[in-house]
């Protein structure tokens, strides 16, 4: 199968999981609650800021959210490997912001259901690191992926003009 076949069908899985995690998140009764509590700086926040919500739906967002992991590093790995050209070899880096969200969903669900007094500050470190990581790496590639979309597009014109 084509890398934009398994582009489109990676994808689609992206759109129709997002769909199932902003529902979810909606569930939870506190507005948009999610992108806020991966970034909250400790668990005190963390806790404050799910103290009004349903954290069984919170959960189910954050079981959803491994589904949406293996979408969108798919997505950005097809996607790569489709109009990166030489940079191909590089594509498995697209990868790696599932890995560091996929070790900060294990934590979050553990501290939904965790005191605070219950939650190690290196438990929560490896969260709050993994979190920052992850978003790091996923503007890098998003970046990349961009400029060499710039890039197609710019040669492509030329091949047609």
């Amino acid at each position: 199968m084509s890398n934009k076949n398994l582009f489109l069908i990676s994808f689609a899985a992206f759109l129709v999981t997002m769909g199932g995690m902003l529902w979810t998140e909606a569930q939870a009764g506190c507005g948009k609650v999610i992108i806020p509590l991966e970034l909250d700086p400790n668990i005190a926040a963390f806790k404050q800021r799910i103290a009004t919500c349903d954290i069984n739906w919170i959960a189910a967002n954050t079981k959803l959210d491994f589904v949406f992991l293996l979408a969108y590093s798919a997505t950005l790995y097809f996607g790569w490997r489709g109009i990166s050209g030489k940079a191909q070899n590089i594509a498995w880096l697209t990868l790696l912001p599932g890995v560091f969200d996929a070790i900060e969903n294990i934590h979050l669900l553990d501290f939904l259901y965790l005191s605070e007094q219950e939650v190690s500050s290196s438990a929560y470190n490896t969260y709050y690191w993994c979190v920052r990581i992850k978003f790091f790496i996923l503007v890098a590639v998003l970046v990349g992926l961009l400029a060499f979309v710039v890039k197609w597009f710019g040669q492509r014109n030329k091949q047609t003009a």
